[in-house]
């Protein structure tokens, strides 16, 4: 998909309902103003994980209560996150060819070799299989992993967004502050099995924005800016500016963030206003044939729904 097509698309329709705008500033105050332009979009939105396995003792800092104590039981605790490990968790992660080992390669994303498991399943990594001697042990072939492209370690399944919102999230880590630091509480999460509590993760404490949250999260958001070609035309008499909420980490809910997919019949519409801070409707802009709608999952007939 050619980024070309989409920016001629938009510069074409722009074209056409720019003198209304000019000449109406109410218009465009309430274009800009409707309900999914004024939402912070996930794609542009910076997302940390509770659960980062390098998130540790020796990269962070821990505040008492300790995470573990000399017993082994995980205790909630505040954990303060540095602005350089904070680039390190947010940055893009790019396994290149020839690739390395499923095991090897899932430290560098923060994860347990588990919890990769289903990308491999849902085409995230090319993969290859060699012989187990190769690597000096025996049992089943080893998957050897790498990616034609850079890989989101806090996303659900790794994958980058979209094509349509081009390479503009491999950056947004770099929009961070070098004095920001991340001051979060962590709580163990467990499940009961027959053998008793099992570990299985953290979860932050959603400091929330206005007023505290509470609310347990898997993950913290923090929406970023980004200066799109819509950003520049300052001849309607108005600009955009970051917010303040905006530059604090708070849950999807606190920060009202928007998932936006092409498998919806409103994706289209969603991108367009989004791309143009709503001064651009879906209807008004012509979709390049490139842009498709895409199934997340296989369609199936159910005979007796």
């Amino acid at each position: 998909m050619g980024m070309d097509e989409i920016d001629s698309a938009l510069m074409a329709a722009w074209n056409k309902v720019a003198p209304t705008l000019k000449r109406d500033r109410v218009e465009a105050l309430r274009r800009a103003a409707r309900p999914p332009a004024d939402r912070s979009i996930r794609p542009w939105c910076l997302a940390i994980r509770a659960a980062d396995n390098r998130i540790t003792p020796i990269l962070a800092k821990y505040v008492e209560p300790y995470a573990a104590d000399l017993a082994g039981v995980l205790l909630p605790h505040r954990v303060l996150l540095s602005p350089t490990l904070l680039m390190s968790l947010l940055r893009p992660v790019t396994i290149a060819w020839p690739g390395m080992p499923a095991s090897a390669a899932a430290p560098l994303l923060g994860r347990h070799v588990e919890g990769i498991r289903p990308w491999l399943k849902h085409g995230v990594f090319q993969i290859t299989y060699e012989a187990p001697s190769i690597h000096g042990h025996r049992g089943k072939p080893v998957p050897v992993i790498w990616s034609t492209s850079p890989l989101d370690p806090n996303a659900d399944r790794g994958s980058p967004p979209h094509a349509m919102w081009g390479t503009l999230w491999q950056t947004l880590a770099k929009t961070i502050p070098q004095c920001a630091t991340l001051d979060a509480e962590r709580v163990p999460m467990f499940t009961n099995t027959r053998h008793g509590e099992l570990h299985r993760g953290w979860k932050f404490i959603c400091p929330g924005l206005e007023k505290p949250c509470g609310r347990e999260t898997e993950k913290l958001y923090l929406p970023r800016p980004v200066c799109t070609i819509f950003h520049q035309l300052s001849d309607i008499g108005f600009r955009w500016t970051d917010t303040e909420d905006a530059a604090r980490w708070a849950c999807h809910r606190c920060h009202r963030i928007r998932y936006c997919s092409l498998s919806t019949r409103n994706g289209w519409n969603e991108f367009v206003t989004h791309l143009t801070r709503g001064l651009l409707y879906g209807c008004e802009v012509k979709r390049p044939a490139s842009v498709v709608y895409v199934r997340k999952r296989r369609y199936v007939k159910h005979r007796r729904a």
